[in-house]
């Protein structure tokens, strides 16, 4: 349990800072440069709401998040090894020496692990609680206009049927699309996904000419045609998966800006209609509809979407607008789509410093579950034979050198070990516990002088976990020594500040997120997605 719980909390870290990191790159970006190319703004949006939902599993050499999983340090904070994504860790957990596995180690370490479980079993329960809460408020809502769409409608005239028939084939719309006629405030919006409805509210059709209507039936035609109520779905998905992520609201709210300046243009282009007269009829139907209660997760007209700044992007629109998205513009997003989706990091044949020589997956990946199974029965002559093995076919794998001194070092081959732990130092990955490995050989030597140097090089380098060398049975002979104590009490001093870091960062994006959410007062009555 425990085990998959650190797998589905590291994926989550791992989608949640590839999804910030993206969002905060596309925001930016579609301000700046792409204010007069909404529809790839909008393809933008779509790639971003698509990664919210795709977990980071699927690795690509053309991503840039997988490369930077990659070549990302596998270091722990305490000096602990990470095993990375290769073919040569067999799903162990180095710990930092053999001695570690004493009783107030693995008491340590459950106490720890305890507490971690507690801690991702509340926050699964808290985002359980939050995803589930949106999702029955906007079923709810949904379920609500669906009702009043079948108690509270008329059928609308012939000709008005007529001619939203027209539009539609000369627009292209290849569904068939229902059009009925609301008798609440309720519109003009497109309800569904699969079988659309273009609700248009009483008071329109009885208000405003055929002429006039033209260009409201035509954007929400163009919704249908665009499958905006398709992508809305999957905006509602990511909206409640990452209800908690702030970046996200932000992201749904350009997300629906640009959409809705996709089908301002597109409805200039499509029907030639002059700017001043759609931005008039925009206007008419805020002045013919007191309140327009939105769907949820679907395109509609509200008054919130009918800004000084949108009637400004039309009256601007009329040089430039397009009939839709170019085959450029797709074929951008197809290639955006490779480049950005994939966040698994990339199987690589080696786990160092530097580029892996040429030697055989296949051998590396046996000789890898070989040496699992010889440390796992603490067989460690055979596991340094395995490990030895590794390194003749990759000199740059730094795992592999670690695992070896380490296992010298269980078998009491100490002059050897110090030998491989020192050149285990020589990999930035493992550096730190490798000096503090050394530092437990010179100990349990008698050479108090250089296990204290390997020490101090060890804390220097990270190796900050106080209990452990405060614990530890192989430094037996240096508990008296005030130098040993000093190190010990430095040890302390780094991790308490580390941890009071951390947990200020943590506070500050607590406060952050709290804040964001307390001025989102009101956010029930005006969600839309």
């Amino acid at each position: 349990m425990t085990q998959v719980l650190n797998d589905v909390g590291q994926l989550l870290w791992v989608q949640c800072w590839q999804l910030s990191l993206l969002i905060a790159a596309v925001a930016p970006l579609n301000r700046i440069f792409l204010r007069r190319r909404p529809h790839l703004a909008h393809l933008l949006w779509v790639l971003v709401f698509i990664k919210a939902l795709t977990p980071p599993i699927w690795s690509s050499p053309t991503s840039p998040f997988s490369w930077m999983r990659t070549g990302a340090s596998q270091q722990a904070e305490y000096g602990q090894i990470v095993p990375a994504p290769s073919p040569l860790n067999g799903g162990f957990m180095a710990t930092n020496s053999p001695s570690l596995a004493s009783t107030a180690g693995e008491r340590d370490g459950a106490v720890a692990t305890g507490r971690t479980t507690s801690i991702m079993i509340v926050g699964l329960m808290l985002w359980a609680v939050g995803a589930g809460f949106l999702f029955c408020v906007s079923m709810r809502r949904y379920f609500v206009v669906g009702r009043l769409l079948r108690s509270e409608t008329a059928e609308p005239t012939k000709d008005l049927r007529i001619y939203m028939e027209g539009l539609r084939r000369r627009l292209g719309v290849r569904r068939p699309v229902q059009l009925v006629v609301s008798q609440v405030n309720l519109g003009p919006l497109v309800y569904g996904v699969y079988r659309p409805v273009l609700v248009l509210p009483k008071a329109m059709t009885e208000s405003l000419s055929l002429e006039q209507l033209k260009p409201i039936v035509c954007h929400e035609l163009l919704h249908v045609r665009r499958g905006d109520t398709t992508f809305a779905a999957v905006q509602f998905i990511a909206q409640v998966v990452w209800w908690f992520h702030p970046l996200m609201w932000l992201a749904s709210r350009e997300s629906n800006r640009v959409c809705e300046q996709c089908c301002d243009e597109e409805v200039i282009a499509n029907i030639e209609c002059r700017p001043a007269f759609y931005a008039r009829c925009l206007l008419d139907t805020l002045e013919l509809t007191e309140s327009l209660p939105p769907a949820p997760a679907f395109p509609a007209i509200r008054s919130a979407d009918i800004t000084t700044h949108r009637m400004e992007n039309i009256m601007k629109s009329a040089c430039r607008c397009r009939r839709g998205a170019s085959v450029l513009h797709w074929a951008a997003a197809v290639v955006l789509a490779f480049i950005l989706l994939p966040g698994g990091a990339l199987l690589m044949p080696y786990w160092g410093d530097s580029a892996a020589t040429a030697a055989p997956l296949d051998d590396l990946a046996v000789l890898g579950r070989e040496a699992t199974q010889a440390v796992a029965a603490k067989k460690w002559a055979l596991a340094a034979e395995k490990f030895r093995e590794i390194t003749k076919l990759n000199e740059q794998d730094g795992r592999a050198w670690f695992m070896l001194g380490y296992c010298l070092h269980a078998e009491g081959r100490l002059d050897e070990a110090i030998v491989i732990h020192r050149r285990a130092t020589k990999f930035v990955a493992v550096k730190a516990t490798a000096l503090y490995n050394l530092a437990c050989a010179y100990a349990l030597q008698g050479k108090e002088q250089q296990a204290l140097d390997a020490l101090a090089e060890a804390i220097d380098s990270g190796f900050i976990a106080e209990k452990s060398i405060a614990l530890d049975a192989d430094f037996k002979s240096l508990r008296g020594d005030k130098k040993f104590q000093a190190l010990v009490d430095q040890a302390k001093r780094a991790q308490s500040h580390f941890a009071h870091r951390a947990s200020i960062e943590y506070s500050s994006v607590l406060r952050a997120q709290t804040t964001t959410m307390v001025r989102r007062v009101g956010w029930l009555q005006t969600l839309h997605l």
